[in-house]
């Protein structure tokens, strides 16, 4: 599942768990049913049945064809972790339909990842965790979530209003252009 707006009527999970660097909206948006943990609580061979992961995403490739599918490769940041400084990337996959439906995701933005796959790492760098997240079973929940400042979203609401003005200007046009066939038949038909 993808969604766009994190602002959803899901209740706060662990209250405890707070960081500078997450907005409330994204902590709300975790599923009830899940608890928040930090990319420092993630050991292979353990089940992530019920827990979810917040990231901000540093890097994000491009969907790839597989040869039984679609990948789309991302390097996600703890967006809980109050060690903001020195903070390892990890990387999720996304495989198949998750890639397919992973176009709300952009960089700088949010993701939680419930319900998810752990394994080691087959390749990583210095700043990587030595660990990788599989999106792909169908328990598996994946959610997006932009970060908005407040000039963001007063461009947004300027782009809206323009907008707005464009579609009355475009209905305008059609009630005229409707008003010149009728003007036209009636010509005709006399």
């Amino acid at each position: 599942m993808v969604v766009k707006n994190m602002a959803q009527n899901f209740r706060v999970n662990n209250e405890k768990i707070h960081s500078n660097r997450c907005p409330s909206t994204v902590l709300n948006a975790v599923p009830s049913n899940c608890t928040q943990i930090t990319f420092a609580d993630l050991k292979i061979g353990e089940s992530y049945k019920d827990k979810a992961i917040i990231g901000k995403i540093g890097q994000l490739n491009p969907i790839g064809k597989r040869a039984n599918g679609y990948i789309r490769k991302l390097l996600i940041t703890d967006a809980l972790s109050k060690d903001q400084e020195n903070q390892k990337q990890l990387t999720v996959f996304l495989l198949d339909q998750y890639a397919r439906d992973s176009n709300a995701a952009e960089l700088e933005g949010y993701i939680i990842i419930a319900n998810f796959l752990l394994e080691k790492s087959t390749l990583n760098k210095n700043n990587e965790l030595p660990l990788q997240v599989l999106v792909k079973t169908e328990e598996c929940q994946v959610l997006f979530g932009r970060k908005c400042s407040s000039s963001e979203s007063k461009s947004s609401n300027n782009k809206k209003s323009t907008k707005k003005k464009d579609l009355s200007c475009d209905e305008n046009a059609v009630d005229e252009q409707g008003l010149q066939k009728k003007k036209k038949e009636n010509d005709e038909s006399h």
